[in-house]
């Protein structure tokens, strides 16, 4: 479910991040890439098979998660062979920041900093969740494309996904899905209202068949406007399309 994250019926749940390189190459664009494995993966293991295989057109982070719990973290890069770390928390930078503006704006270093003491001090998703609603974590800086729109939790056990706004909820399960659009306005810091509006439509791909996992995520617009860089293609299971 979703144009960034998703999850297919196995269990098997991926996410992306932007990797914070300028570098591009030939490749495929990130969305199609991952609509390959949620097809065709079942494991943890099958899907970073495929990334070490596929080329790819800009530098990401990939979590991945099956049902079983085995998890990794991929960089995949355009110049180099996919790698495998042991990390669980993946901002808009991999091993050192390249892109310093970038990550700057981002805030890249200080939420791979925040995101860190909260799984390190939280025994419950709805702690982690909580903290993924408040700076540095959650950003504002729509203006600069930097803005946070939403937070994917990723349920396996029960074939479920919640996309998470402050003091909003949107549940769909694999059992129950159901179409629907949410309209979204956001606001400054101070509570003036930005001339910004968004639009998300979950609609059911025929094609395939959703289901869930278990991870936290979250997407800001500059993870939307390097995603369009790389491939302007749709995503895997359920379509969530975002118009900003």
């Amino acid at each position: 479910m979703g144009v960034l994250d998703g999850i297919n019926e196995d269990g098997l749940a991926v996410s992306l991040a932007f990797g914070g390189s300028i570098v591009t190459g030939v490749g495929f664009g990130m969305p199609i890439v991952l609509r390959y494995v949620l097809e065709f993966a079942d494991t943890t293991a099958a899907a970073v098979a495929m990334l070490r295989s596929i080329p790819v057109h800009m530098s990401y982070s990939i979590a991945v998660i099956d049902r079983k719990g085995n998890h990794a973290t991929v960089y995949v890069n355009p110049n180099s062979p996919a790698e495998v770390v042991e990390r669980r928390v993946s901002t808009n930078h991999q091993h050192e920041v390249e892109w310093k503006d970038h990550a700057e704006m981002t805030n890249s270093i200080e939420r791979e900093v925040a995101v860190e003491k909260l799984l390190h001090a939280s025994a419950s998703t709805e702690t982690v969740v909580c903290g993924f609603q408040i700076p540095p974590i959650f950003q504002t800086h729509y203006s600069l494309k930097c803005g946070t729109l939403y937070t994917a939790v990723y349920r396996p056990l029960d074939a479920s996904v919640e996309l998470v706004w402050p003091g909003s909820v949107w549940r769909q399960s694999c059992a129950e899905f159901q179409d629907g659009v949410r309209t979204l306005r956001w606001r400054r810091p101070g509570g003036s209202r930005l001339k910004l509006r968004g639009s998300l439509a979950l609609r059911r791909d025929r094609s395939v068949t959703p289901c869930a996992g278990t991870a936290s995520s979250q997407k800001s617009s500059s993870d939307r406007q390097h995603r369009g860089a790389a491939c302007t293609a749709g995503r895997a299971y359920e379509t969530l399309s975002k118009e900003v």
